[in-house]
């Protein structure tokens, strides 16, 4: 199962800034998950599965990648100043059929 990480502060913001603003237990109810993963969400404690993902950016009415934004703007900010750069961020990154079936953020 493909996971990502998400800017969690920006998952807190939305959901407290909706028109109907849920309280953490409705808005887990909402998405599909249970409270204390929101919460694990919103403290940025781990990778989250691509379709819980895809449900929490359908729930807030934003496009997947300005959940993702900060956790990939901090991935190119590290291939950057990374000794060799690109090619050396490929050479740590093992082949893998799993990259495949990835969809962009």
């Amino acid at each position: 199962m493909l996971k990502l990480e998400v800017d969690g502060a920006e998952v807190k913001r939305l959901r407290s800034r909706r028109e109907r603003s849920a309280t953490q237990k409705e808005f887990a109810h909402e998405v599909g998950i249970s409270e204390r993963r929101l919460r694990e969400i919103e403290n940025a404690k781990g990778l989250i599965a691509v379709d819980v993902v895809d449900r929490l950016a359908r729930a807030l009415s934003v496009p997947r990648t300005q959940l993702c934004a900060s956790a990939l703007a901090g991935l190119g900010n590290a291939v950057k100043t990374s000794r060799g750069g690109i090619a050396s961020f490929r050479a740590l990154t093992p082949a893998s059929p799993k990259w495949s079936r990835m969809r962009p953020c």
